[in-house]
């Protein structure tokens, strides 16, 4: 079932023209911006945007303005993710599915417990916050070890939300989603 909902979605937002993804982004960026929780955060884990995603450079230079840490992931073989510290967008090289990231070589690790504000991203969302990502689940992973009240947040286009996402024992909702027109507050009851 995830199966299909990932990639009837991802074919949807695909068909998105690229002007009309940069003006959509951008409003899901000014609201992000415009949260408390954006801006009571010190460590901010945000993930560099790839194909048809929100775009997230704009968050990502905006948050470092703001003299935050910006911390991205970094996919490892175990199928599990590490957070390397970023100052400059220029510092992104491609890494695993050719997803940007941080450099290796360079690498200044930053622990989980450390975020106070984690962006998520994903292909297809519910309102109670569960989503569906591209099936490897690092995400669902990677967020159990983030303190409890570390708001968890999806970046998403309104195309991508639906009634329910099939949900299991390992998946794990998101807090908050937003989208170019509103703020979900998720009800998932975490």
């Amino acid at each position: 079932m995830k199966d299909v909902l990932r990639t009837r979605k991802l074919a949807e937002r695909n068909a998105l023209e690229q002007v009309v993804r940069v003006e959509m982004s951008a409003l899901v960026t000014n609201r992000l911006l415009d949260l408390k929780e954006f801006k009571l955060s010190g460590v901010v884990m945000a993930y560099a945007s790839f194909g048809s995603e929100v775009e997230t450079r704009v968050l990502i230079d905006a948050s470092l303005r703001a003299s935050k840490r910006v911390v991205l992931p970094v996919v490892e073989r175990e199928r599990r993710l590490l957070l390397g510290e970023i100052w400059d967008t220029s510092e992104l090289v491609p890494g695993a599915f050719g997803i940007p990231e941080p450099a290796r070589e360079a690498l200044s690790l930053v622990e989980p417990e450390e975020v106070d504000l984690a962006i998520v991203p994903g292909v297809a969302f519910d309102c109670r916050g569960y989503r569906v990502g591209y099936g490897g689940g690092y995400y669902d992973r990677f967020l159990r070890l983030l303190r409890s009240d570390v708001p968890r947040v999806a970046l998403a286009f309104d195309m991508q939300l639906v009634d329910a996402v099939p949900a299991g024992d390992l998946d794990l909702p998101v807090d908050m989603i937003i989208t170019e027109s509103r703020i979900i507050a998720c009800q998932s009851g975490r």
